[in-house]
């Protein structure tokens, strides 16, 4: 389909080459204009196309600030694409020397951001990309600006009991010192009407 839309006149998109796997053409229009190394990494991820992440930072590898590899890593992570899925892609970017504790809006880390509403996968997977993440080196108490609280407390807020489950088994803090009482993962749970939430975090020892 692109292919004809093209001989129709239709302007060439790195980005449309990137999303459909075709790393000759990403290649290609890369060598011809390197200035669009984020156009293809960005639609790569989010379609799930490892294969050209890695041709694209092995070749192309941009100097990014902290901001655009979160984005990227996120890109990954948001939702599935059939059954291709953003494990892969993360590893890729990964071993190129990227931390999985790089922050985007409002300090959030990545492993916050794997309970977030708008992600279309499964519990299952939820749970396949947190695991990446803490293998990685994720910070797992690590804190946002925005509801100051940690992963735990962020899928606690949301009802993500799986993911909830998998951070307490891999040592998440029910309570910090520095927690505001309003902001724990508890205080998060009640106060969304989370109650089994709530009783699964008593049990391992919160108390606020």
């Amino acid at each position: 389909m692109l292919n004809l839309l093209y001989r129709h006149g239709a302007t060439q998109n790195i980005g449309d080459y990137a999303q459909s796997g075709n790393i000759a053409m990403v290649a290609e229009l890369l060598g011809e204009h390197p200035e669009k190394v984020l156009d293809a990494l960005g639609n790569a991820a989010y379609m799930k196309q490892p294969d050209i992440v890695e041709m694209v930072l092995n070749q192309y590898k941009p100097e990014l600030t902290e901001g655009p590899w979160f984005q990227a890593l996120y890109d990954a992570m948001r939702e599935s694409i059939a059954d291709r899925h953003g494990v892969s892609v993360m590893e890729a970017i990964f071993e190129c020397g990227i931390s999985p504790n790089v922050r985007g809006r409002e300090n959030h880390t990545l492993l916050q951001r794997t309970k977030i509403e708008l992600m279309r996968i499964a519990d299952e997977e939820r749970v396949s990309l947190a695991r990446c993440l803490l293998e990685r080196g994720a910070d797992i108490d690590a804190k946002d600006d925005e509801l100051q609280s940690t992963a735990l407390g962020w899928a606690a807020c949301y009802g993500r009991k799986e993911l909830v489950t998998f951070l307490l088994e891999c040592g998440a803090a029910v309570n910090l010192p520095d927690d505001e009482p309003w902001a724990t993962p508890l205080a998060r749970a009640e106060n969304q009407g989370h109650t089994d939430i709530a009783d699964l975090l008593r049990s391992h020892g919160a108390t606020a």
